[in-house]
């Protein structure tokens, strides 16, 4: 934890622990969501709407999440900056509802 005064840089992250045995994923994010893709379906894991170190809260409590898998599922981790990124014909955001879309349209293909 950072003191009143200096750089407020904290951090944004996904982490994630797969217990391969019992086909487990379990999630801990701050700002960054996990994403599941299943078939058509995409699961989302919530993030807390905060991220860590800077001069946050020392002892904010972070949830944690745990999902089975299901052979095929495809897991996703990533930051903001595909999603926030601009471009197209028009320079607009490409936004987290077309990056979902994205997910699941390449989560069909061999990886």
């Amino acid at each position: 934890k950072q003191s009143v005064g200096q750089a407020n840089d904290g951090m944004d992250i996904a982490l994630t622990v797969w217990d391969k045995a019992n086909k487990k994923l379990h999630f801990a994010g701050a700002m960054n969501p996990c994403f599941v893709v299943r078939g058509e379906q995409l699961i989302e894991l919530e993030a807390n709407r905060r991220g860590i170190g800077g001069v946050a809260e020392e002892n904010y409590p972070f949830s944690s999440q745990s999902i089975d898998l299901e052979n095929g599922d495809m897991v996703y981790l990533f930051s903001d900056g595909y999603k926030d990124q601009f471009g197209g014909p028009k320079g607009k955001k490409f936004m987290i509802s077309r990056f979902k879309k994205l997910l699941i349209s390449v989560s069909e293909k061999e990886a």
